[in-house]
């Protein structure tokens, strides 16, 4: 009799562990791996300028053109009366508005595109 109470148990046991979805956790869904953006190529303008005649003309140009939505830096050469932009990966960059602003000091002559290194 005493085996009999023992094999029911033993029954009885492997029954209630044989159910998967009562105590044990289900693995997650494998996540898909994110792979990396690539980053917005930097857009330079190269704006040749008249009319700078000193360094305050060089850091005014400079100023005004830092000072325009979408720029990371400018620099601003007296001797090639040039200047060069340096647009944020990505940013928009109006050129035209950046002319008018320089414009309003001294005479941009053109403004235009360029690989950024």
């Amino acid at each position: 009799m005493k085996s009999l109470i023992a094999v029911c148990l033993i029954a009885l046991t492997l029954a209630a562990c044989g159910d998967a979805t009562i105590d044990q956790p289900q693995p997650e869904a494998a996540k898909p791996i994110e792979q990396p953006k690539p980053e917005a190529q930097a857009m330079n303008y190269e704006m040749s300028i008249e009319g700078m005649m000193c360094g305050n003309c060089v850091a005014s140009v400079k100023k005004t053109l830092e000072a325009q939505p979408g720029v990371a830096s400018a620099d601003v050469n007296l001797e090639k009366k040039l200047a060069t932009i340096h647009v944020k990966p990505g940013a928009k960059f109006d050129h035209a508005a950046a002319t008018a602003a320089v414009n309003k000091d001294f005479e941009v002559k053109s403004c235009a595109p360029v690989a950024a290194h």
